[in-house]
Formats: C-alpha cells, sequence, structure tokens
C-alpha cells in the first residue's frame, strides 16, 4: 500500500475525524471537513504520489496548527 494512502486511512480511522461530514464545510480549507475530503481523496486515490504526499503534509500542519494534534504525534505517524 502507498505510504500515503496509509497515512491517510490512520487519520480517517482516528479520534480526529470521528463524525466529521465532509459534505459539509463550515470552515474553509484548514476546517475539519475539508481537511477530511482531501484525506478521502488521497485514500481513493483521486489524488496520488507526490501531490498525495503535499496533501497529507498540508492536513498535517492544519492540525498541529488548530491544536488538534502535537507535531510529535504526526512525525511518528509518517515514520511508521
Amino acid at each position: 500500500m502507498d505510504r500515503a494512502k496509509r497515512i491517510a486511512q490512520e487519520l480517517i480511522g482516528s479520534y480526529l475525524f470521528r463524525g466529521v461530514n465532509i459534505a459539509r464545510d463550515t470552515e474553509g480549507a484548514s476546517g475539519r471537513s475539508h481537511l477530511r475530503w482531501m484525506l478521502h481523496q488521497v485514500d481513493t486515490g483521486q489524488v496520488k504520489g507526490d501531490k498525495a504526499h503535499r496533501w497529507i503534509g498540508f492536513v498535517q500542519g492544519a492540525l498541529v496548527a488548530k491544536g488538534l494534534s502535537s507535531f510529535n504525534e504526526m512525525s511518528k505517524l509518517s515514520k511508521r
């Protein structure tokens, strides 16, 4: 399995996105519904390769910036 897809699946399944509807975005580009949608695009293969890795990095950075996760936690996830 592609590394970006694995990370996307782990993030989608985590507590961070439990109950988040990808169809309703009220917070803009860094809102959890938009981030969840980005992960879904990677998971389903709509976004692949280098772009998928950039998207994963964006999602991880947004989660850290919003205080929903830590840099260390996101770093550990990427290294598994």
